[in-house]
């Protein structure tokens, strides 16, 4: 959800060439691979695929939490 509402946040604000960064390999795999599943979870990744059709360029990256501190804390925070 948080990948999902900072592409959407990034593409409001008017950028359209865009590298999204997720520190969630399940995450990554189905983004890069253009995966489906037909639950909750595959909804998600449904939604950010379809945002993405709309930049001129996206790719996907995977950066381990480690590697991205700001990320993660706003992550956990999108829980809340």
């Amino acid at each position: 959800m948080a990948a999902r509402h900072g592409l959407q946040i990034a593409m409001e604000a008017g950028f359209h060439h865009l590298i999204l960064e997720v520190d969630n390999s399940k995450v990554f795999n189905h983004l890069h691979k253009r995966m489906n599943e037909c639950t909750a979870f595959g909804g998600v990744i449904k939604d950010i695929s379809s945002l993405a059709s709309c930049c001129n360029a996206l790719s996907y990256s995977f950066v381990k939490r480690e590697g991205n501190k700001v990320a993660h804390y706003l992550a956990r925070e999108s829980r809340n």
